[in-house]
């Protein structure tokens, strides 16, 4: 298989799975997560983003909690819209990430002076696309080592990923 055919599998295998096991993490592993995702792509070459690796238990409960607090709020701020239940159903799994073993986030710096005279009122949005790069080359590179969001060849519910739940899921995109 060459690169490309190595690459192509990969983002065809690549789901976002939101179930975890407890099996630590080292910190090579991390470290080279974060070295993959520096090397994304990034407006001037600023890579104005950071990373920010989260082990202790406490404060992923304290974050998971702030992202339903947030939630919550945003679907109370949109009742009355129609969709309201999709968006129950959707955000009910993005406060899940507590119970794994380590959490990087990714964020991006505020835009400075000269961003916001170049690019205006897109410049924060700019520097959001850096980081979410950053994030998928991240991710990427944890599918590459079997780490997380990886189907099992031919066989998708049988294999269990790095993130404790059955590989895969329906469509193109998870």
């Amino acid at each position: 298989m060459n690169d490309l055919q190595h690459l192509l599998t990969l983002l065809k295998e690549r789901r976002s799975i939101r179930e975890f096991t407890d099996r630590s993490v080292g910190r090579d592993t991390i470290e080279n997560l974060i070295e993959a995702a520096s090397w994304a792509p990034s407006a001037s070459n600023r890579q104005d983003w950071l990373f920010v690796v989260v082990t202790d238990d406490t404060m992923k409960q304290r974050m998971a909690e702030a992202v339903r607090q947030r939630w919550h709020d945003i679907i109370e701020d949109n009742r009355g819209r129609g969709f309201i239940d999709e968006i129950e159903a959707y955000s009910s799994t993005f406060s899940d990430f507590g119970a794994a073993p380590v959490v990087i986030v990714v964020a991006c710096r505020n835009a400075d002076s000269l961003q916001k005279r170049l690019l205006g009122d897109d410049a924060a949005a700019r520097l959001q696309q850096d980081a979410a790069d950053s994030s998928a080359e991240a991710f990427l590179s944890a599918v590459a080592l079997s780490m997380a969001g990886a189907k099992a060849e031919n066989d998708r519910d049988t294999k269990r990923n790095f993130t404790g739940r059955r590989g895969g899921g329906a469509g193109r995109r998870g």
